[in-house]
């Protein structure tokens, strides 16, 4: 007989008979119970398989297989049920039995060797590596990358079953790929709540990264597929359970060494499992670090801490508690012009850091730490109902290091006008001398702190008037150089609630409202004088362009010459406050040939900005709070699901929706006014899938079709033009942009053997603007609207998005010894930069002859090389008690390694941009090319874990 690993407290006598007679004479037979037995074994090689766990969601309790995988259940009532089998607390499959007599006896029940986390080791040894709780690394977009997802219940398998998100995940995503050409789309939850910022809209994974150990238990969505966790977005969502209830019994310990974003890791998770008493403790910390990253002055330092604990009160009530952080130091590496990379030899340049007494300093530095705390509740009435509440609160500080200057040489090392290119044609005898300077000696092209430092100690001022004071004399060393933080200190509380209705077998409703405000105060802080002695709060563009106004300059008119120390802040100074709201509701219904959903959501979201600088340019409309806009959002979907047999299936999933646009994207600069963009609306969108799945013991297929247009989105970028006409900071303001994402996915898994399997995924796509927006530039530095509302000719232009085109094929083979080798060869193509809209309007074709080479040059779109990877990955299982058996049963070990570009290719350009500034003067696209980033080289990920 097997004990229970969590067994509920039985109700109480009298609440049993008047659940009885509710039920009358249908729940009688349950007064009855009954034995149930079995034993599980590998499909292929017919061997037990030990230490499966028994889930059974109506009685709320756990059992556990022996190490024969065989299994002896008692008292279990009649009736049911529906069983989920769980492997190291994940879900791996379920089935059905009708509990009917005293005893049932399932005999042998198989499972195919994919589905199993220690015989294919595939699932945790690759995810390690890739998934995006790792992403870090400067040359993946991060936070964009799309991690295992599950594509629909109707598979009723884990995500990476399916072998085109397989795909995607694991090898499509490291090389700048994004699923149907979307950014910051895809849905996280948390225990109920929404991780999105409301703000910036994408899911900040490093919150939260280096916890994989507790991150595994997730339920996800694909596309436009419904899920009772929310209505989800147009790329699907994932959503954690990160409970000490939901983590399985167990210790794990891991090292892994690797030559990516860091070197060495560190972790050591221990989880109680549910206790007889209904408690659950889990714990989780790890570190990582690198001294130097791949990239030259780049390092790397983070901690992560979790802590749960849970309750099963009753067999309708649970809650928990779960606290986690990751404080992560990070020195960053950039883009560069092919000019830079070309006189360095160098695809990895780095120009944020310098030799400062012989030590490599890097000027860019992020640092965050933001801690998590959720306090969940779940009431279950019954099995038909299940509420779900949740409470979060997040705090945290975001800082992000660079050099500031006033009144001095741009401290850049690949300043353009440090750069050979800017003499070529005025002085070419100078421009050959300095490359040949820059090739003898590629120190030239790195930051000069030294000569920072000296600067600053030979500036000797007095500055009248100090920090308002008449007659106050401030002197001095001030600083022409400093070093600075851009710091957002954010709060934020969220409340979720979740409601699932099994109104009958085959029909479950679904419902659920969220709520998050969100405040960020949001500065720029002194981080180091750089050997000076203090710093001054002034504008020093508008004090150049006003000087018979010096109260223009000043950034706070409340605090004029204003004498800044370290630690202090400067520059800008404003506090962002929003409020979120939404409801949905779905409907899923569960035909015998097809299934239907249906869903549909509304939205409030309101945005306030609080200037605490008065700034002297701005005087009326940059103190003080802003206007409220709000926005009232609605989304409709609905899909159909059609059952050709027990392996083949048609589906379609239809969505119109609109979307308040970013809190970034609806002031025009919040850095220094409350001015909000005229005219801004909801972004509307629509979209369709439709495909055809097929599942076979033998063979796997997925195909499918996708559409997707949106209107009226607002894109804003901020940067610094250097252009006669400017000479500031602006803000360039494209508004009612149109853009259309249309293609078509395929995946194919094919067993050659019960241990060779081969796949394929593909994708072809394409994702382009669909018509000529508007484009408004305003300078910080002036009061007028500069460059007017143009009209940009970007129609059927590419969005840079990464490669559209991608294609993968691999083999695999897993033992039945319990070790893996997978390789997959892999081909990426129509990866186009992002372009600079300026540079498609009239003023830029003026004095150039069409379809003359030099308009070619400034109009056509670059598309990058296509190029080609090979990625080779292996691991081995031993179950240690073969070795002594003094060991424990329990007691495993896990040997991984992952290497990615086997050849080592070091000239894939993974991403490429069109500066945005532009010599209209002259027309020469030249003077501000393009800049790009390389894909990094070969590199691994080895990883050892003792769980016991």
């Amino acid at each position: 007989m097997v004990a229970p690993i969590n067994k509920i407290p039985n109700m109480k006598k009298h609440l049993l008979l008047c659940i009885l007679f509710f039920w009358s004479c249908s729940l009688f037979a349950q007064l009855e119970s009954a034995n149930l037995n079995g034993i599980f074994v590998a499909n292929e090689t017919r061997k037990p398989i030990p230490e499966l766990e028994l889930f059974f969601p109506k009685l709320r309790q756990i059992y556990a297989c022996n190490h024969l995988g065989e299994f002896t259940i008692t008292n279990i009532p009649y009736g049911n049920y529906t069983i989920l089998i769980k492997q190291e607390g994940e879900t791996i499959d379920s089935f059905k039995v009708m509990i009917d007599k005293a005893i049932v006896s399932l005999d042998t029940l198989s499972l195919a060797a994919e589905k199993l986390i220690s015989t294919a080791m595939s699932n945790q040894a690759l995810r390690i590596p890739c998934i995006a709780l790792e992403s870090t690394d400067d040359y993946v977009l991060g936070d964009e990358m799309i991690s295992n997802q599950n594509i629909s219940a109707m598979l009723s398998s884990s995500a990476h079953k399916d072998p085109y998100l397989n795909a995607v995940s694991y090898t499509f995503s490291p090389y700048n790929f994004h699923a149907r050409g979307l950014s910051n789309s895809q849905q996280v939850w948390i225990n109920g709540i929404l991780m999105n910022n409301p703000e910036k809209g994408n899911a900040a994974w490093n919150t939260w990264s280096g916890l994989n150990d507790v991150f595994k238990n997730k339920s996800s969505s694909y596309g436009l597929a419904s899920n009772p966790i929310s209505f989800g977005s147009l790329i699907g969502l994932q959503a954690f359970d990160i409970s000490a209830s939901e983590q399985a019994r167990q210790t794990k310990m891991s090292y892994s060494i690797s030559n990516r974003s860091y070197n060495n890791r560190i972790m050591l998770t221990h989880s109680s499992g549910v206790q007889k008493n209904g408690w659950a403790f889990s714990i989780s910390a790890s570190r990582r670090w690198a001294q130097t990253g791949y990239s030259q002055g780049t390092f790397f330092d983070a901690y992560s801490c979790y802590a749960s604990i849970a309750k099963i009160l009753n067999e309708k009530h649970s809650c928990s508690f779960n606290v986690f952080v990751a404080p992560t130091t990070h020195a960053r590496s950039g883009s560069a012009t092919d000019e830079v990379y070309d006189l360095t030899k160098n695809h990895y340049y780095n120009a944020n850091w310098g030799w400062q007494d012989g030590a490599r300093r890097n000027a860019q530095i992020s640092k965050t730490i933001a801690p998590i705390a959720i306090l969940e509740h779940q009431y279950y009435q019954s099995e038909k109902i299940k509420l779900t509440t949740s409470f979060s609160f997040q705090t945290g500080v975001f800082k992000n290091s660079g050099l500031d200057c006033y009144d001095a040489i741009d401290p850049r090392a690949d300043y353009y006008r440090n750069l050979p290119s800017y003499y070529a044609s005025t002085n070419p005898v100078a421009a050959s001398k300095l490359s040949q300077s820059i090739i003898n000696n590629p120190e030239l092209l790195q930051i000069d702190w030294t000569r920072m430092y000296l600067d600053n100690k030979a500036n000797f001022e007095t500055v009248a008037n100090a920090n308002g004071q008449l007659g106050n004399q401030y002197k001095g060393n001030r600083s022409l150089y400093v070093l600075s933080n851009d710091v957002e200190q954010l709060n934020k509380i969220s409340i979720g609630s979740n409601l699932q209705y099994k109104y009958c077998d085959k029909l479950l409703l679904s419902a659920g409202a969220h709520y998050t405000w969100q405040q960020s105060h949001d500065y720029k802080q002194l981080e180091d004088l750089l050997g000076g002695d203090f710093f001054v709060n002034k504008n020093m563009f508008v004090a150049q362009q006003f000087i018979a106004n010096p109260s223009l300059a000043e950034i706070d008119l409340n605090h004029p010459n204003r004498i800044v120390e370290k630690g202090d802040d400067y520059g800008y100074n404003y506090i962002n406050t929003l409020h979120k709201t939404f409801a949905w509701g779905q409907m899923e219904l569960d035909l015998k040939k097809c299934k239907v959903n249906t869903a549909l959501q509304i939205g409030y979201t309101t945005y306030m900005r609080e200037g605490l600088y008065k700034n002297g340019l701005f005087a009326l409309n940059s103190y003080g709070r802003s206007e409220q806009p709000y926005y009232i959002t609605y989304s409709i979907k609905s899909g159909i699901e059609y059952k050709i047999n027990g392996r083949n299936y048609l589906f379609a999933n239809l969505c119109y929706g609109t979307e308040e646009p970013l809190m970034n994207q609806v002031f025009i600069s919040p850095r220094t006014r409350n001015d909000l963009i005229h005219q801004s609306t909801p972004q509307q969108s629509q979209s369709f899938e439709g495909g055809y799945f097929m599942k076979s013991p033998k063979v796997q297929i997925r195909v499918v079709f996708y559409a997707i247009d949106i209107q009226h989105s607002i894109n804003i970028r901020r940067f610094y033009n250097d252009d006669p006409d400017y000479q500031s900071y602006v803000n360039f303001v494209m508004q009612n942009s149109n853009k259309r994402h249309i293609g078509s996915e395929l995946g194919i898994e094919y067993c050659l053997s019960p241990f060779i399997t081969l796949n394929a995924a593909a994708n072809i796509s394409q994702s382009y603007y669909t018509n000529r927006p508007k484009v408004s530039v305003f300078s910080d530095n002036d009061t007028n609207l500069q460059g007017g509302n143009k009209e940009v000719y970007i129609n059927n232009y590419y969005l840079g998005i990464g490669p559209q085109n991608a294609y993968t094929i691999g083999i695999s083979y897993n033992s039945k010894r319990y070790w893996f080798v997978k390789i997959n060869a892999n081909y990426f193509d129509k990866n186009y930069i992002n372009i600079n809209p300026a540079r498609r309007t009239v003023e830029a074709a003026e004095l150039v002859e069409p379809n003359s080479l030099l308009f070619h040059k400034i109009f056509d779109q670059e598309k990058l090389p296509a190029f080609y990877t090979i990625d080779l990955s292996g691991g081995k299982s031993i179950r240690l008690q073969k070795l002594s058996k003094q060991i424990k049963n329990r007691c495993s070990l896990y040997l991984s390694l992952s290497i990615s570009n086997l050849l080592n290719n070091q000239n894939i350009k993974s991403m490429g941009y069109e500066q945005l500034r532009y010599d209209f003067s002259n027309n020469n696209p030249d003077k501000f090319p393009s800049k790009y980033i390389y894909y990094i080289g070969l590199t691994f990920f080895a990883n050892m874990t003792l769980k016991f």
